[in-house]
């Protein structure tokens, strides 16, 4: 497994605050070990809760909230085969069947799913519909720090590209545009896609563009766009962005996760996570985004959904029709967007949760 990462837990080194949650507190006081395990339970049991809630609803999820689930189903498959072919981590086998059961769980959830975003959204399925396969995110790289000496400031104010301009982008990495062969890749998606500076979601963007492009064999062909950067892989350019994306989260953090900065935050982690980029992954963090999930198992935002409201015609609101293409209202101040992201965050707190176990 990972080497040490003494920082993650240095805000419990022999003890554990508590904290309300439910009516009910979580991490009773207890050395290093106990607090780990403690938090896993919490963990997997947030994530079924979150995944439930989806299942529920899954008819109506649109495309971004499928992919959530996806990279929760590949990235639990990831640890699980770890789990199988390493030295044995002190896991009851109870909470082993638990977490096969989530991943069993999301990819269920995929599968459900899948068939209704291909009707109810066609023309967006056909753009990115080939990363909700099975195993597409299923992505396995070792535990690592990010270089905080790559951070840089941000030099575009706001996003740099709407979402039409990111589907072309990815379009041409997966053949589903213009051109049917697969990375095809235009100097000016290069160029937009990877540059320096960006912040919040086109920052994030890029990363998943990235991801997705070595995801679809198009490696060979971004190193030749990559000849000119001074980072000469791709793996160094998504080192960046995570530089990056740690700077911001830290930010965040330190203006307690202001509610607007809340699905950006677990985005990030998620992205980043995949990449083993485990700083990400902190207790202190944790113990905010559990108190996010609602008692129904979502994760919202009341600011952005009144804000749907307010702009959505009350009939399309009935029909739980999709609002934007990455975020859609499911019930009272439920989103699924956020839902997705925690889905996905909290698959990966479970891998660096167990990293914790096996080293302390």
């Amino acid at each position: 497994m990972a080497t040490a990462r003494n920082y993650t837990l240095t805000f419990f080194m022999c003890f554990a605050v508590v904290y309300p949650l439910g009516g009910q507190s979580f991490w009773v006081a207890g050395d290093q070990q106990d607090v780990t395990r403690e938090a896993l339970i919490t963990v997997i049991k947030t994530l079924g809760k979150a995944l439930d809630f989806l299942m529920r609803d899954y008819k109506v999820l649109n495309l971004d909230a499928i992919i959530g689930a996806r990279v929760a189903d590949g990235q639990l498959s990831v640890l699980l085969r770890r789990l199988q072919n390493s030295e044995p981590v002190v896991l009851s086998e109870v909470t082993l069947r638990a977490i096969r059961n989530l991943q069993k769980k999301a990819d269920k959830l995929c599968n459900l799913s899948i068939p209704y975003i291909k009707t109810t959204d066609p023309q967006y399925y056909n753009i990115l519909g080939p990363i909700l396969a099975k195993g597409f995110w299923e992505q396995d790289y070792e535990s690592r720090d990010v270089d905080l000496t790559l951070v840089t400031k941000p030099t575009v104010h706001g996003e740099a590209f709407e979402e039409k301009d990111s589907d072309a982008c990815l379009s041409e990495l997966l053949g589903t545009g213009k051109h049917k062969d697969r990375c095809k890749i235009s100097d000016h998606c290069w160029n937009l896609m990877t540059a320096p500076g960006y912040k919040h979601y086109s920052l994030s963007h890029e990363i998943l563009y990235l991801q997705i492009g070595k995801q679809a064999g198009c490696q060979e062909t971004m190193m030749g766009k990559n000849a000119k950067n001074s980072l000469t892989t791709i793996d160094d350019l998504i080192g960046r962005e995570c530089a990056n994306m740690f700077h911001e989260t830290s930010n965040a953090a330190d203006n307690n996760f202001e509610e607007k900065y809340q699905d950006l935050v677990m985005e990030d982690a998620a992205l980043c996570g995949i990449q083993g980029y485990r700083q990400f992954y902190r207790i202190d963090w944790l113990q905010k985004i559990l108190l996010w999930e609602r008692p129904s198992g979502c994760f919202g935002d009341e600011t952005k959904y009144k804000k749907i409201l307010r702009d959505l015609p009350l009939k399309d609101y009935f029909r739980k029709r999709r609002v934007k293409r990455e975020e859609k209202i499911l019930e009272r101040g439920c989103l699924a967007h956020k839902t997705a992201v925690a889905v996905g965050n909290l698959a990966l707190y479970i891998r660096y949760l167990i990293e914790d176990m096996a080293i302390q």
